[in-house]
């Protein structure tokens, strides 16, 4: 489906900006259709690292009071990547109790005064079946909006990391009302297997980095490693490297990867011991391009809990081809 002639010139909102999966998504695939006019992130650090690689300062002010004046109303489309604490395991799923999820809530309640006509949320697979996912369905059937999701994880287009996601796609029925029949009954969504990555990008071996400079990356020493081993995901380096493994897949990372070592992502074993993928290994399985750059200043724990925050890159350009047409990459 070609794009419209009245989105040549889309303006989005990226709101839960972090560091700035959506804006890389455009960059790698919509440049010239959509640009993003504004990005709303309470993280000094976070905002430091879209505006270094965007070229724009993301509003620290809080989602959860945040004005409608505040926001353009010339966005016609949202991207909303909201906490995930309230629907995770490790948060205890306190769903709506959680005071995490007031941002959330706040922006679906200002849905009927802005109208955009696109909306796209990402969360983890425990939004599903959760009261916040009963109220936004309910918000957007109020509303005239037609709703869609999909569940995505990176391994479905052959990238060797597990990180199962769900999205939502909004349209405004009242606008738009032939995609929006067309998400209803989920035509909307492109075959997954046409986005599948090279058999050379299928391995892990294509996303690590030349010894010189993994062996940077923080380890663990031998006596974390033996009282944590039992809970341990660890790659054995060498195997991946000569093929004898060439079905290794990193699991998960999370924001606690750096200071908690049980399910918060995948580690590796060289022989100098056990070590952390370096940062640069993980933002190439999120999808982000090589020249994606991390300030200098950011320590350690901080750029981990920023990568385990982001999205991945790849299922944000296979949602935006879905909605707007293939053969703009």
């Amino acid at each position: 489906m070609a794009l419209p002639t009245d989105l040549l010139s889309l303006k989005a909102c990226e709101f839960f900006s972090g560091i700035g999966a959506f804006s890389e998504a455009l960059l790698l695939s919509f440049a010239e259709k959509v640009s993003v006019i504004q990005a709303f992130d309470q993280s000094a650090w976070a905002n430091q690292v879209y505006l270094l690689n965007h070229g724009l300062a993301p509003d620290k002010r809080s989602l959860a009071t945040i004005k409608p004046a505040s926001i353009a109303k010339e966005a016609s489309l949202w991207w909303l990547s909201p906490p995930c604490t309230p629907f995770s395991r490790r948060g205890q799923r306190k769903d709506l109790e959680d005071e995490r999820a007031q941002p959330f809530l706040h922006l679906l309640s200002l849905l009927p005064s802005l109208r955009p006509t696109y909306v796209f949320i990402e969360n983890v697979i425990g939004l599903e079946g959760s009261r916040m996912e009963n109220h936004l369905r309910t918000v957007f059937a109020e509303n005239n909006y037609a709703l869609g999701s999909i569940k995505i994880c990176p391994s479905q287009f052959g990238v060797p990391m597990l990180r199962p996601r769900l999205f939502y796609l909004a349209i405004d029925a009242l606008s738009d009302a032939p995609s929006s029949r067309r998400l209803e009954d989920g035509s909307i969504f492109l075959p997954i297997e046409d986005f599948r990555v090279s058999e050379e990008k299928r391995r892990l071996s294509a996303y690590l980095l030349p010894e010189a400079e993994a062996k940077l990356s923080p380890r663990l020493s031998q006596e974390e490693f033996e009282r944590y081993e039992s809970v341990l995901n660890v790659i054995n380096v060498l195997d991946v490297l000569d093929g004898k493994d060439q079905t290794a897949r990193a699991i998960c990372f999370t924001s606690g990867y750096f200071r908690c070592r049980k399910a918060a992502g995948s580690m590796l074993r060289d022989e100098m011991g056990v070590r952390y993928f370096h940062p640069r290994e993980i933002l190439a399985l999120l999808g982000f391009s090589p020249r994606f750059v991390l300030p200098q200043d950011l320590s350690a724990k901080v750029v981990y809990k920023l990568l385990g925050n982001s999205v991945d890159v790849r299922s944000i350009v296979y949602l935006l081809q879905s909605l707007f047409g293939a053969g703009h990459a």
